[in-house]
């Protein structure tokens, strides 16, 4: 037996407030006539004073119907085996729809595969006795929330259904779900994918006599080619440099450095602006990083090896290590910020302790248009699905309901307690008007 709300036990002590009011009741002594009460001793009575109840039964049931009462509102429930039989002929489902950009695209049948999951996931729903669609586009993400609300459900088999296209890397491998023990597993995949397809890639920096150039990507299940195809003109659009004057041959070969590197170009929805050591000072207002993309590429940039090792030698390091609104991002060996960033307006400033014609400088132009892209961009132009073999290995039956699922109960047995309450409260009130009935009658002898 267990109780789903054991706090409301606290109460139990109201029960005898009843032996408390009878034992305080003031008694009404009976008048009786006689002629004379010469022969009568005085003596001094009390309004309320302890006295033994002579409605023991009465105040008994009293007692009885406030315990009953308690122990209902604690929400008793009895563990029987037919219990746990109905529980597990019960069916709890969470249905993960995957809701991504690849889910949109038509595919080899002219119909979305979002089209395919809305009916799967209905027909599921359906034959649930508790169902929820959960609607992610990253499905680790929506495993998560429906293990959760599979936990909290009531006591039933419980399975999550995950309808996906199942782009190869959208669960497993560096990301494996992680479902608690007994909860069920199974994969619907819809939609035809694609022998192969290909899409614009990144637009490369150009810079002097380094050509703009746009990526076209070519992906198969097995292939990934990568073709450049250089564009008229060079251009730094998203990106500018701040550098000391007479510094302007170092910052074009900076750039020519980077560009041929293969760096990515810059935004003008996503500007960003470098400034070296030794610059003088301009009057730019600066504020704490603001989230959004401003604050993904620092984090981005705090995770890239190539800045956080590099220690130039030439490097002198800024002033205000701490100042407010800098964030720090790489130190000198004597503890002087070498890296920092902070906001500008709409554009991420960041501030380089190192000359521009070092390889740090270097490093941080090339890390901070790389740390602008999200690393995911291409993740729905995935053309290969999971593996049959992962997704059997993944794949696993809901275990049986076990009474230690009780507390998750949506019912208990306190409408059994309620009934004895009910009942005894009948009993009182007869029992009540029986003793005023005899009491009446005695009265009435008396007086006769």
């Amino acid at each position: 037996m267990g109780w789903l709300n054991p706090g409301a036990l606290w109460a139990l002590p109201v029960a005898f407030i009843p032996i408390v009011i009878h034992l305080l009741r003031t008694h009404h002594a009976t008048r009786v006539s006689f002629p004379s009460v010469r022969f009568v001793q005085p003596s001094r009575t009390a309004a309320v004073r302890m006295r033994m109840p002579s409605d023991i039964l009465l105040m008994l049931l009293r007692v009885a119907i406030v315990a009953f009462g308690v122990g209902a509102l604690a929400g008793p429930i009895v563990l029987t085996g037919g219990r746990v039989a109905a529980w597990n002929s019960r069916t709890a489902r969470a249905v993960v729809v995957d809701v991504s950009d690849s889910m949109r695209a038509a595919d080899g049948s002219g119909r979305p595969p979002e089209a395919a999951a809305a009916e799967a996931a209905a027909a599921e729903l359906r034959t649930a006795t508790y169902g929820r669609r959960i609607d992610a586009r990253d499905l680790a993400e929506g495993l998560a929330r429906a293990s959760a609300w599979l936990a909290a459900s009531p006591p039933a088999r419980r399975e999550i259904v995950v309808i996906s296209d199942l782009q190869r890397g959208a669960v497993g491998g560096s990301r494996p779900p992680v479902i608690p023990d007994g909860m069920g597993l199974r994969f619907i995949p819809v939609g035809r994918r694609a022998q192969s397809t290909t899409f614009a890639g990144t637009r490369l920096l150009g810079a002097d006599n380094v050509a703009v150039r746009e990526q076209s990507i070519e992906a198969t299940a097995e292939t990934t080619a990568v073709v450049t195809q250089s564009r008229t003109g060079a251009e730094a659009a998203g990106l500018r440099l701040i550098a000391p004057a007479g510094a302007d041959q170092s910052v074009a070969r900076l750039l020519r450095a980077v560009a041929i590197a293969g760096a990515p170009g810059g935004a003008a929805d996503q500007p960003i602006v470098i400034e070296f050591a030794g610059a003088p000072p301009g009057a730019i207002s600066v504020s704490p990083v603001r989230p959004g993309w401003m604050l993904r590429t620092v984090l981005r940039l705090l995770d890239d090896p190539a800045v956080s090792s590099t220690s130039p030698a030439s490097a002198s390091g800024s002033e205000g290590a701490g100042d407010v609104p800098w964030t720090t991002l790489a130190m000198t060996p004597d503890n002087r910020p070498l890296l920092r960033a902070a906001a500008s307006g709409s554009e991420l400033l960041l501030d380089v302790g190192a000359p521009a014609d070092g390889l740090f400088a270097a490093e941080v132009v090339r890390a901070a248009l790389v740390a602008r892209l999200d690393p995911a961009i291409y993740d729905e132009h995935e053309v290969g699905r999971l593996d049959d073999a992962l997704l059997t290995a993944l794949t696993r039956q809901p275990g049986p309901v076990t009474r230690d699922t009780w507390r998750t109960a949506d019912s208990s047995d306190a409408r059994w307690l309620w009934l004895v309450a009910l009942v005894l409260l009948g009993a009182e009130q007869w029992l009540r008007e029986r003793s005023a009935r005899q009491r009446h009658q005695e009265a009435v002898r008396a007086a006769a």
